[in-house]
């Protein structure tokens, strides 16, 4: 029995020891395969970061794009309607035209009340000025304006008035102010931007205004005041 028994043990041996020779590859493949696996998932998890930071930096862009647009078109229609009256504030001629006329005058020289303010008109030019544009061949180029100089005394002793002014032709052509001129002349001052003419003070200077058509005949000055809610006209033979 105990040669008998010696053999089964030693063939239990044999088979263990084959068995592990079998493992230790196993758990070599085994643990390559692991490795490869997380090796994958290293790659796409990179992948994956580097695609998220291409939309992160897609969406930045864009983002930066729209606020950037947002930014110009609000400044567009802000200055769309400060410049023409929107909002609360209406155009200088859609106030001028609800206002009572009190007074009308033809030629220089001559004076017109409009409640407590005393206006006259002084004289007229025509001219030209140069500003800071360049033509297509790199030159600066000239631009023609029509001036008008303006006398506003306020006589009243309280009350601050509020004065808006517009330019008319024969033709049914309107002219706003252009505050522009003033900056390349010499010579000439603007009556100013501020439209308050405070109690017991007077001004003087020039309304400037873009070239009229050259087929106008007459001109006409209309002065409103918005505490009066009334008007004045000065007619302008060319």
């Amino acid at each position: 029995m105990k040669p008998q028994w010696n053999d089964f043990k030693r063939k239990l041996k044999d088979i263990a020891t084959r068995s592990r020779g079998l493992l230790g590859p196993m758990r070599v493949i085994g643990m390559g395969a692991l490795g490869k696996i997380a090796a994958i998932k290293k790659t796409y998890r990179v992948i994956g970061m580097g695609a998220l930071g291409k939309i992160a930096a897609i969406k930045k862009t864009y983002t930066v794009f729209l606020i950037i647009f947002l930014i110009t078109v609000i400044g567009g229609v802000s200055s769309y309607f400060i410049i023409r009256g929107g909002g609360n504030e209406k155009s200088a001629f859609s106030l001028i035209k609800k206002g009572e006329l009190v007074g009308s005058t033809v030629g220089f020289g001559n004076t017109v009340w409009l409640g407590n303010l005393k206006i006259t008109l002084q004289k007229s030019v025509e001219d030209s000025y140069r500003p800071l544009e360049l033509d297509e061949y790199g030159r600066r180029v000239t631009k023609t304006y029509f001036g008008i100089d303006l006398e506003v005394y306020n006589t009243d002793l309280n009350v601050t008035d509020f004065l808006v002014y517009g330019l008319t032709d024969d033709l049914g052509n309107e002219y706003e102010r252009d505050f522009e001129v003033e900056f390349y002349l010499d010579d000439k001052k603007d009556l100013g931007k501020a439209d308050n003419y405070i109690s017991q003070t007077l001004r003087r200077g020039y309304l400037f205004f873009p070239p009229i058509n050259e087929k106008a005949k007459k001109l006409e000055l209309a002065v409103y005041s918005k505490v009066q809610d009334k008007k004045i006209v000065f007619e302008i033979e060319r």
